[in-house]
């Protein structure tokens, strides 16, 4: 099992949260019309093992990650959260999931915190150096998110 401390981000940073990942952050502080809150993380890349996919660059209007390009991209695998909503500290929100063995095999380059198994609400994307994840590997990934 290979851990992965895959990104920490504070809000000062567009790369953090989508459009509609700050949207759903304004509406989970009103005391009404409170948004289903964050449950899934996806990996993203080619599902192909040593396809070396080029990193992708997240952008504040991304609302799913990245599909299409060569060597082609697509959502690999989204897995429920350890802790539904994540675990909060102070002004820090910790998402954590792992990717068990055959779940999301192929050549990583991407992950997102989500608020349904398929579809809802992206907060955070982003994007890394590419991970092989063979179909026997599993992988634990902890998000750190530090509101600023």
């Amino acid at each position: 099992k290979t851990a992965y401390e895959i990104y920490q981000c504070d809000w000062s940073s567009d790369v953090c949260s989508s459009d509609l990942g700050k949207q759903w952050i304004a509406a989970r502080m009103k005391d009404t019309g409170t948004p289903t809150k964050m449950t899934h993380m996806a990996i993203g890349g080619n599902a192909t093992v040593g396809s070396n996919p080029a990193k992708t660059t997240p952008a504040v209007g991304d609302t799913a990650l990245t599909t299409g390009g060569t060597p082609a991209l697509s959502e690999l695998a989204r897995v429920a959260l350890t802790t539904a909503g994540g675990t909060v500290s102070g002004a820090v929100v910790t998402y954590a999931a792992t990717f068990a063995a055959g779940t999301g095999t192929g050549s990583l380059v991407e992950a997102g915190i989500f608020n349904a198994n398929s579809a809802g609400t992206l907060l955070c994307k982003t994007s890394f150096d590419v991970v092989n994840k063979a179909a026997n590997d599993s992988i634990a990934i902890t998000w750190t998110v530090t509101i600023q």
